[in-house]
């Protein structure tokens, strides 16, 4: 299967440079899997254009309100998948633990500060967006799994106490989603 490189010109000058991956280190993408993913996003795309039309119509006076929006949430998500793409492996691994507090507060803030939306509070409104927190969570935990297995490889292998010990941090990640 072709691969082609992708270029990403993205080259801050102060120090969060040593976190961005040079042109020589860029990853080389399969070109399959952005093939399924713009055609995820294209479907996406037309059943929310066909299924918005008359809601759009009645609220708004315009028939593509809705998939405007989506439009511009696409082109935003595929900024920021493509400097977060382009960050080394390492500045994850160094601040995962940074990442996996941040989810836990951020998610408890929910139950403080957190948004109803179609009767469960599981929002935070930043301006004009709601953000489900839960998504964020999901990624520090991966994180946090990832190096611990990276790091106490032997330790889960050999010790039942090497395992549990990530299984307690998704049990309080549950708890608090649940």
């Amino acid at each position: 299967m072709k691969r082609f490189n992708f270029k990403f010109n993205f080259k801050p000058k102060n120090k969060i440079n040593r976190y961005f991956k040079n042109q020589d280190e860029l990853a080389h993408y399969d070109q399959g899997m952005l093939l399924i993913i713009f055609s995820l996003m294209s479907i996406g795309m037309v059943i929310v254009a066909s299924a918005s039309i008359p809601e759009s119509l009645s609220l708004f006076n315009t028939p593509f309100h809705f998939l405007t929006l989506h439009l511009i949430y696409i082109s935003l998500a595929l900024i920021v998948i493509s400097i977060v793409v382009n960050i080394k492996l390492d500045f994850w691994y160094q601040h995962q633990k940074i990442l996996l507090i941040g989810s836990i507060l951020i998610l408890m803030s929910v139950l403080v500060i957190g948004t109803e939306v179609n009767g469960s509070h599981r929002w935070l409104r930043l301006g004009p967006l709601n953000v489900q927190p839960s998504e964020f969570a999901k990624l520090s935990i991966v994180l946090f799994v990832a190096s611990y297995l990276v790091r106490r490889q032997i330790e889960v292998i050999d010790t039942l106490k090497g395992f549990v010990k990530p299984m307690a941090v998704l049990f309080v990640f549950t708890m608090i989603l649940l």
